[in-house]
């Protein structure tokens, strides 16, 4: 089962079922998936992109998303105190 083919089946499930933490790890098992292998994988991509950019480069990185996250949590703020 390749990686597409997994995502693939996680989103069809969330759009069908709703179900807690341990129903989803049961589900995983089930069709063979072990959730430490996606969370090791995820990890270990994150670790290689972090290694592509330099120090100062992810501080400004971080303050830019940062300052992106404060404003439109106001403009939401704004939106819903017009509408609701």
């Amino acid at each position: 089962m390749t990686k597409e083919e997994i995502i693939k089946y996680v989103f069809k499930f969330f759009k069908e079922y709703v179900m807690n933490s341990e129903d989803f790890q049961e589900w995983l098992k089930k069709i063979g998936v072990k959730a430490e292998d996606l969370t090791r994988d995820a990890y270990e991509k994150l670790k290689a992109e972090k290694a592509k950019m330099d120090t100062e480069t992810r501080r400004k990185c971080r303050l830019f998303w940062a300052t992106v996250s404060v404003v439109t949590f106001f403009i939401g703020l704004g939106l819903g105190h017009l509408f609701f």
